[in-house]
């Protein structure tokens, strides 16, 4: 059952009159910037109105069944919100949800949904979008039949049998072959019999089509900010928020340019909505005046910004060196990949050392410069588009941080462990995987055990992220799901823009990408 995003406030209302003196609200978080964003916009309206939750980080479908299962012991709870998680498997049965007393609100970016949640008609199951978001027909439910239809054919599938076993008995003697076409046309009739017990549940030949491919909807943090508007609780906050969530989606390309660019647009009115009237008053300031305003904490700008991973926070030649954009195209894995980028800048204008350095302490001239000289030579080196329309925050003169930043963050607090030897840890990582695809056995590197401490942190030379096999394999799935919770909240805390938490995502994404690009 669908809930139009049009009326997300009423699924509000609802949550907030099941609302009792415990938790009543728990919100199954996915391991992704959007749906931590989702996440921060929803506990912002429940703090607003005193509704207890709790956050349930989810990993994988085995983590939701023991979250599912702990769930089910808490008799407060009245309301279950999924963000970007559940939308792919059957509420119902995962949760066992009661007749009455029990809600699970299903906010998922992924498509297809489970065909279960889609034909729910009991309004246990609510799922947050449009069902036009759903790209194919969705099958209709096989209406259940009762015994008397299987006992009829039941008994035409005996007749059938009767006749061909008479015809069989019948035969002409022409040997072994015609008795095997036979035996094999009865156990076709008996397959067809069986398959007519299971007509009651949906038929999987149906489902095939559906469940074929997979496909992103709108973000889940869009959908809780539509959720803040309708409510009139929206701030530059809430929509900075919902600004990461959508370009988590183009980073990672689970959306295409054509899309990113018509939701951009949306956000860019949005920006231009909520600081029109603060803007009204800059034609009676001087020019220094209005250019603090638009320099105030927390502020919102729609700009349009280069393909260069990370480049505020590194140096210009690293961040073209390791982005996806340029070193694809400019192959720098091979010999001739460096020589073209460092032909490029000099064909650009820039000095190599100058291009080495921090941003930061760039030459302001050299800045002011690089779009028009990045437009001239780029197409020469087949890299036509170094520019996307994005958003930037400003807080002041104390930093400017990009909305593809904060994504490249976050998804590395959630995906790697913060250690000082990351670079290191990543090697023997990727050397002890290709050891592992040769079927040799890895070294334990004198590491017997790994441990745990009270924080959840996980410590030892063999923990070097949520996907390594080693951790697995000593620290088994209990660990790596320690070490991915303690990774989660320090994500979910690093979306706070003046976090230290942030800057040592930004780091870690860095050193990630290297390790990437060296494989």
């Amino acid at each position: 059952m669908f809930i139009p995003p049009e009326k997300l406030d009423y699924a509000y209302n609802f949550i907030r009159e099941d609302a009792g003196q415990g938790t009543s609200v728990v919100i199954f978080v996915g391991p992704d910037a959007d749906a931590l964003c989702a996440c921060h916009i929803l506990t912002t309206l429940l703090r607003m109105d005193q509704i207890p939750y709790q956050i349930k980080p989810i990993f994988d479908v085995e983590h939701l069944l023991n979250a599912a299962s702990a769930v089910r012991k808490m008799t407060d709870v009245r309301s279950i919100i999924m963000l970007n998680c559940g939308g792919s498997v059957d509420i119902l049965q995962v949760f066992q949800l009661p007749e009455e007393g029990l809600t699970c609100y299903v906010t998922d970016c992924h498509r297809p949904f489970h065909l279960a949640n889609i034909n729910d008609k009991s309004g246990r199951v609510l799922l947050i979008g449009d069902q036009d978001d759903v790209t194919l027909e969705v099958p209709e439910p096989v209406v259940e039949r009762d015994e008397d239809d299987f006992s009829s054919s039941d008994s035409e599938v005996d007749a059938s049998l009767s006749e061909d076993l008479g015809s069989d008995s019948s035969s002409d003697g022409n040997g072994k072959r015609k008795r095997t076409s036979r035996r094999q046309q009865r156990k076709e009739k008996r397959r067809k019999a069986k398959s007519g017990v299971d007509a009651a549940l949906p038929s999987h030949s149906l489902a095939d089509p559906y469940y074929a491919g997979d496909y992103c909807g709108p973000s889940s943090s869009g959908l809780m900010y539509l959720l803040a508007y309708q409510l009139s609780r929206n701030n530059e906050t809430l929509l900075w928020h919902a600004v990461v969530g959508l370009t988590n989606q183009w980073t990672h390309h689970r959306i295409d340019y054509k899309r990113y660019e018509k939701e951009y647009n949306k956000y860019r009115a949005e920006v231009d909505r909520l600081y029109d009237m603060a803007d009204d008053d800059d034609e009676f300031l001087d020019a220094a005046s209005s250019r603090r305003k638009k320099l105030r904490n927390g502020r919102i700008l729609c700009e349009l910004d280069y393909k260069f991973m990370l480049y505020r926070h590194w140096s210009l030649y690293d961040s073209m060196f390791h982005s996806r954009y340029v070193a694809a195209r400019l192959r720098v894995w091979t010999y001739r990949g460096p020589q073209k980028l460092q032909e490029l800048l000099a064909k650009m204008g820039l000095p190599l050392r100058s291009c080495k350095e921090s941003w930061a302490l760039m030459s302001s001239s050299i800045k002011q410069q690089l779009d028009e000289k990045l437009t001239h030579c780029g197409a020469t080196y087949e890299l036509p588009e170094l520019q996307f329309p994005s958003f930037v925050r400003n807080f002041g003169y104390k930093m400017e941080v990009c909305a593809e930043d904060v994504v490249y963050a976050v998804t590395a607090l959630l995906e790697l462990n913060n250690h000082d030897t990351l670079n290191d840890e990543l090697v023997r990582i990727a050397d002890r995987a290709a050891r592992d695809n040769a079927d040799e056995p890895a070294s334990a590197d004198g590491v017997s055990a790994t441990e745990t401490d009270s924080s959840g942190t996980t410590s030892g030379p063999d923990t070097g992220g949520s996907s390594s096999s080693s951790t697995l394999a000593i620290g088994g799935a209990s660990t790596i799901h320690a070490a991915m919770r303690n990774n989660f909240w320090t994500a979910y805390e690093a979306l706070d823009s003046r976090s230290q938490d942030l800057a040592r995502g930004f780091q870690l994404a860095m050193s990630l990408q290297k390790a990437i690009v060296r494989q």
